[in-house]
């Protein structure tokens, strides 16, 4: 925000230069690595000439496709300020603002606070250039309470303490200095407290003031930053081994008898050579230390394209991200990528790719060292915004010469987006006990919904199971031509999750769960009573728990036996303290099972339970563990497997897969909710509800 106040005597003539200076700097991949505020106005607000109601507008617009993108929200405040003497609050003077005239200007910490509070924003950065600026520092009610609860991440810089004038934008201008010079003494990120120590040193008529808060469950590894540092140079690939690295290159080794002299520890010169001198060898093992060695030059040349395109983009959160994209596209049966969990940085990305190389290659049955490595910067790309079509990519990959191999990628991830953003929700929350008298449905293609779709039932099952098929082909021909129907949100009250098995419907010639995945939700995640409210909002923060550790060995469940359940009302208490913060899995069912799905589902966004009363569960379950990336669609697929093993007919659909995996996942049932459809919900709840209620 950068606007002049038409009542404030001192003119800065400079305002709308100085910041589209910091926007550039901030919005440079390479400093401040941020994407412009896609509201839609966002440039009028810094033009210097912008309303207090279009700053406001243009915050809370901001505000929200943050939390929509899950991304941390930087936003800054230049020009002129005022605060009442006394007053622990920053208002913002817009051009149509009165001096001394708080209820023409912009309340700045009331915007703070509704940014902190903000379902789906992982932190909020504030630059604050203004006279008085050190007043809109949020006070401890606003970071500990609100809907957040005081899991807030927030990190302010102010060019001022709070009655203190403040200079020219000689704060904003220093800030523009310092994130394109760098520091020689900084890592790669630089946050905001070492900025204040840079200004201290140069601002002799003003005094900046921080304030950085932490409250959030979890927390990116390198914390909340402004700008990655200029003078930071990532450390260069040495072709050094990995730990996985060495353990396949010394077995290869053990079985070649023509092995001798010191085997290569670092040195891609020396990996290169060994390769050739088994090339031209015939003895037993040679044919081993070709393809060990090959992948490994393979993946160092892949490490450092990576460290150079990506380049300061690359962090451990990021490689860890692309980990778990790979992770969701594994096949059936095959285990995910699990490194060690001490690994950070460039020792991370080490090993990714050299595990890659070496192990993935049977990921598709066959053994393919260049296909691997290409996913693997394929979704080093995507996780850091690259554009996959980028022509470095293609030089990458013609000097490997895999040419092929990095469209097969590319497709790959394109088929996984396509189908991902094809889907269909059919919704039975206007039941008023069990089966309701209509079925709403809506289509989900890329960032777009239609309107709903009202269908008359009669209201039994029968009456719903007769209609579906009019639904599914009703949101079939609401995607555009070529797009198919991948994957089918069914929403039903709690009472229907203990019998009701939708994907096992009739729909046209087969079951509605052959050829797309199926997943139950809880309408009243959809519909909040007022009684759960903030309900969806806690969903959110036990999902970040649940995938703070990324590459456990356990999954993130709390599993409840008899002994835990058959008091529902101590059971209730224990939820009531927060004690099962994660997933909750019923590790057998009875009589009172529907009692106990109605009290658990308000306190886990993943409920898992048996299938049927005599199956019992005994954690841990190893499938879960080895698919949770891929859940839940997979459960589909397990279903289908049951399916066609009860009939004795299985060929075809598990061909090439590790049968024990879809057999223990067909023992569960889930009622599952992930962030984005709690993203779905937060829609419909302020967009489609007052429509749905009228059904």
């Amino acid at each position: 925000m950068a606007t002049q106040c038409a009542d404030e005597d001192e003119e800065l003539p400079d305002l709308a230069d100085t910041a589209a200076a910091l926007h550039a700097v901030l919005t440079d991949p390479a400093l401040g690595a941020c994407e412009s505020s896609p509201a839609p106005l966002a440039s009028e607000v810094r033009s210097g000439h912008a309303a207090s109601s279009t700053v406001e507008a243009a915050v809370k617009e901001a505000i929200i496709r943050a939390g929509e993108a899950h991304a941390v929200l930087v936003l800054a405040f230049m020009g002129h300020g005022q605060s009442p003497p006394g007053s622990n609050t920053l208002y913002y003077m817009a051009a149509d603002t009165q001096c001394e005239d708080i209820t023409s200007s912009v309340n700045v910490n009331h915007l703070i606070t509704c940014a902190v509070d903000r379902m789906g924003i992982p932190g909020v950065i504030v630059l604050l250039d203004t006279c008085s600026a050190g007043a809109g520092l949020p006070d401890s009610a606003a970071l500990l309470g609100g809907y957040a609860q005081g899991r807030k991440r927030l990190s302010v810089l102010t060019a001022s303490q709070s009655q203190q004038a403040a200079y020219n934008l000689d704060f904003t201008r220093e800030i523009v200095r310092w994130i394109s010079d760098g520091f020689d003494d900084t890592d790669e990120f630089v946050p905001l407290r070492r900025y204040r120590l840079a200004l201290m040193q140069k601002l002799d008529q003003q005094e900046a003031a921080a304030l950085d808060y932490d409250g959030s469950l979890t927390a990116a590894e390198e914390g909340l930053w402004l700008a990655l540092n200029a003078q930071y140079h990532a450390p260069q690939s040495s072709a050094q081994l990995s730990e996985i690295g060495a353990v396949d290159l010394r077995a290869a080794l053990r079985v070649w008898p023509e092995a001798s002299g010191p085997w290569p520890s670092d040195g891609q010169v020396d990996l290169m050579d060994l390769r050739e001198r088994a090339r031209h060898s015939s003895a037993l093992g040679a044919g081993r230390v070709v393809e060990v060695t090959h992948a490994l030059i393979q993946a160092c040349e892949a490490e450092k394209f990576a460290t150079g395109w990506p380049g300061r983009t690359l962090s451990t959160f990021t490689v860890t991200r692309a980990m778990k994209e790979l992770n969701k596209r594994r096949r059936i049966g095959t285990n995910p990528l699990r490194p060690p969990g001490d690994l950070l940085g460039g020792d991370l990305l080490r090993y990714f790719l050299q595990h890659e190389a070496l192990r993935g290659m049977s990921m598709d049955g066959m053994f393919n060292c260049d296909l691997a490595l290409a996913r693997c910067i394929v979704a080093l790309a995507q996780v850091c915004g690259m554009d996959l079509d980028d022509v470095s990519l293609d030089d990458w990959a013609a000097k490997g010469d895999f040419g092929v191999a990095l469209n097969d990628a590319r497709e790959e991830v394109r088929a996984a987006q396509e189908e991902q953003q094809a889907s269909a929700v059919i919704s039975l929350h206007a039941a008023r006990l069990d089966w309701p008298e209509s079925v709403s449905a809506w289509v989900r293609h890329g960032s777009g919904c239609s309107a709903p779709r009202h269908f008359s039932c009669g209201p039994t099952q029968a009456g719903v199971e007769q209609v579906l098929p009019e639904v599914v082909h009703w949101a079939e021909d609401q995607l555009p031509a070529g797009v198919r129907l991948g994957h089918i949100d069914i929403v039903v009250p709690a009472s229907l999750f203990p019998h009701w098995r939708p994907e096992e419907i009739k729909v046209g010639l087969y079951r509605l769960g052959v050829d797309r995945s199926v997943t139950l939700r809880w309408s009243d995640r959809l519909l909040e009573p007022r009684h759960l409210r903030g309900m969806n909002d806690l969903a959110q923060r036990q999902l970040d728990v649940c995938s703070a550790d990324a590459f456990s060995d356990v999954a993130p469940i709390d599993w409840l036996g008899m002994q835990q359940v058959e008091d529902i009302e101590r059971l209730t208490d224990a939820l009531a303290m927060g004690r099962y913060p994660r997933a909750i899995g019923v590790c057998e069912r009875d009589q009172s099972f529907p009692v106990l799905l109605q009290t658990l589902l308000p306190y886990t966004p993943v409920l898992l339970w048996p299938a049927d009363e005599q199956t019992i569960l005994c954690e841990p379950l190893a499938e879960l563990v080895r698919n949770w990336e891929r859940l839940p669609a997979e459960f589909t697929h397990a279903y289908r497997w049951r399916w066609c093993k009860e009939h004795g007919a299985t060929q075809g659909v598990i061909e090439d897969c590790d049968h024990t995996s879809w057999a223990e996942l067909a023992l569960l049932r889930a009622a599952w909710h992930d962030k984005p459809w709690l993203e779905f919900c937060r829609w419909f709840q302020t967009s489609a509800a007052p429509a749905a209620r009228s059904v």
